[in-house]
């Protein structure tokens, strides 16, 4: 499981806060029986765009665990999936 702070983190470190506020932000909703992921932002980004952002940072983690886990006695250590799937758009 991954947080909603974590996920906010690579859009706020792209478009950091101004004087009048934050730029971006992210909230899970309930909707149509289900929970979404909801990215409000004031600048021009498109659903692609967004889950790109997330899928290189997701790799770039992944990537990283694996550098942390040579050298451990447990082999599959830092191979595990976050279950991030991407940016859903709310309808």
């Amino acid at each position: 499981m991954i947080s909603l702070p974590a996920l906010e983190e690579p859009f706020a470190q792209q478009y950091p806060p101004t004087q009048d506020g934050p730029r971006v932000a992210v909230e899970g909703v309930e909707k149509d029986g289900g929970r979404r992921i909801v990215l409000f932002t004031t600048e021009a980004l498109n659903l692609q765009e967004a889950n790109a952002k997330l899928m290189g940072r997701r790799r770039a983690r992944r990537d990283a665990a694996r550098r942390g886990a040579e050298g451990r006695q447990d082999p599959g250590a830092g191979h595990g999936e976050d279950g991030l799937q991407g940016v859903a758009g709310a309808d």
